[in-house]
């Protein structure tokens, strides 16, 4: 595991480093995350969405860009295809950093989870061939 800076502009400097010699229009987590740090403003706030396979490597990302790291938000999606002999993975994070020190918009508590309801699923062909026209 690589050592953090503990000074920001050190953090973004060597997130700098690390893309100069990286090509535009590239795909990869920590070139995106920090494209979204360099065009931010001071002290907004960053959320990313994902599911447990990309966060260590978000992660990462996230704080070598120089963002600071405020903590993950999980958000049940409430549904998941189920997997004999493994865990239901119906659950996806949210990572939370800010450009600096955070602006706040709000003087509340946010919530500690999210939960995305259940949709009605949508009608299939044969379901409606089985069921005849419409009257």
């Amino acid at each position: 595991m690589p050592i953090r800076p503990t000074n920001t502009s050190r953090a973004a400097a060597s997130a700098i480093t690390r893309h100069a010699g990286r090509r535009q229009g590239s795909a990869q987590p920590d070139h995106v995350v920090y494209e979204c740090w360099r065009v931010a403003r001071a002290g907004a706030p960053l959320m990313v969405f994902t599911d447990w396979r990309q966060l260590p490597a978000l992660t990462d990302a996230v704080q070598g860009a120089g963002w600071k790291w405020l903590g993950i938000v999980p958000w049940n999606k409430r549904s998941a295809r189920p997997q004999i002999g493994r865990f239901r993975q119906q659950c996806e994070h949210v990572l939370c950093a800010c450009k600096g020190s955070l602006t706040l918009a709000t003087r509340s508590c946010l919530p500690g989870l999210y939960s995305c309801p259940r949709h009605r699923q949508a009608e299939g062909a044969s379901d409606k061939q089985a069921r005849g026209p419409h009257p």
